[in-house]
């Protein structure tokens, strides 16, 4: 079985079906109303969501995380990869033909 976020870099995203998500404190917390599936993200993690959010595509997040931490781009990637490849395991982000329009997700 091969990596499922490998083609994910220029897929678009989007939160699943009933996934709603609060800041509080520099932290996210991610919430699957329909499955029970919550998960709480550190600083970085809510800086990837939120970029998510934005661009709705890993690379781009990539991008900006870039501009953000210093960190080579190696390693932002996979850090990104591995966040988004748990989000999705979990249903917490879905393949934009999947997911909810934004706006219903809140």
């Amino acid at each position: 079985m091969g990596d499922p976020t490998a083609s994910m870099a220029d897929s678009c995203l989007s939160p699943g079906e009933g996934v709603v998500w609060n800041e509080a404190q520099g932290q996210m917390v991610l919430l699957n109303a329909r499955t029970g599936t919550y998960f709480a993200l550190d600083e970085i993690g809510a800086e990837i969501w939120k970029l998510l959010l934005q661009h709705r595509s890993a690379a781009p997040v990539v991008d900006a995380m870039q501009d953000l931490f210093d960190a080579d781009r190696e390693t932002l990637s996979a850090d990104v990869q591995r966040l988004v490849g748990e989000l999705l395991e979990h249903g917490l982000l879905a393949p934009e033909q999947d997911a909810p329009e934004l706006a219903e997700a809140r």
